[in-house]
């Protein structure tokens, strides 16, 4: 199997290329695939998610015979349990790698990962087991719709979505979303699962430029009240981007590493 990780601080993006069959078969689809996460007690971890309704699809080891990863669930909600003990040696290989030659230059970076939720009261219990994170209780946040050419003017419907993010200091940090009664990205059209990447944008017009170059369709642009962009939802191939303006970075950088269990 062949496959790219990205370089620099955690949470790192791996592309794998599709196999003829099997797992990560052309079949199943291109896109989000899973999302990994490193855990300790690899039979707990794969109860746990049985009784979530998640079941194994599959399971890996190494030639000592110690499982190695195992995955669990279908997309959109696929999940990779990584075997902790590998943590130290992975660590230490990911953070040593370099650019390929051609790599394009970095800008922001991936701070979050995101799922829609069709009851979120519902799903804080089920994911905390699933991923092994505690969430802080439901906030809301109201946003303008952008409309007109590009999604540029400010001016359109005003939204409120209620979402939570889990408790730490470590990313990624796991985003759980409301979903919306209404044709919007948040919409119930959409699907519960993966929704996104949330992406630090130091320059959302540059950014929005490069994710039009590339074949991206830009989906939804929010504004705050004071007409300044919020966020800016792109997709291609498959997986969608939530480029966050970086200027609202210091005051979310404020709440987001403290704040208490959900209770």
């Amino acid at each position: 199997m062949r496959f790219a990780f990205s370089v620099g601080s955690s949470p790192h993006v791996e592309l794998i290329e599709a196999q003829e069959g099997g797992l990560f078969g052309a079949a199943t689809g291109l896109g989000v695939h899973h999302v990994g996460a490193w855990r300790e007690g690899m039979d707990r971890v794969r109860e746990e998610q049985a009784e979530a309704g998640l079941e194994t699809a599959a399971r890996f080891a190494d030639p000592d015979g110690v499982e190695r990863v195992f995955y669990a669930g279908e997309r959109p909600l696929m999940l990779e349990t990584v075997n902790a003990r590998l943590r130290p040696d992975y660590e230490a290989w990911l953070a040593a790698g370099s650019p390929r030659p051609s790599a394009s230059p970095a800008r922001g970076g991936t701070y979050h990962l995101a799922y829609l939720v069709a009851d979120i009261a519902a799903a804080m219990p089920l994911y905390e087991r699933l991923l092994g994170v505690e969430f802080r209780p439901t906030m809301k946040r109201p946003m303008i719709t952008g409309v007109g050419p590009e999604k540029g003017d400010p001016s359109g419907e005003k939204i409120e979505v209620e979402f939570t993010y889990s408790l730490g200091e470590r990313t990624p940090y796991v985003e759980l979303m409301q979903m919306r009664d209404d044709d919007s990205v948040f919409g119930r059209a959409v699907g519960e699962g993966f929704h996104h990447l949330g992406i630090w944008s130091p320059d959302p017009q540059v950014a929005r430029a490069a994710q039009l170059a590339a074949g991206a369709e830009i989906e939804a642009r929010y504004f705050s009240k004071d007409g300044v962009e919020r966020v800016c939802f792109a997709s291609f191939g498959g997986v969608r981007g939530e480029f966050v303006n970086e200027a609202i970075r210091p005051q979310t950088e404020e709440w987001l590493p403290v704040g208490s269990h959900r209770g």
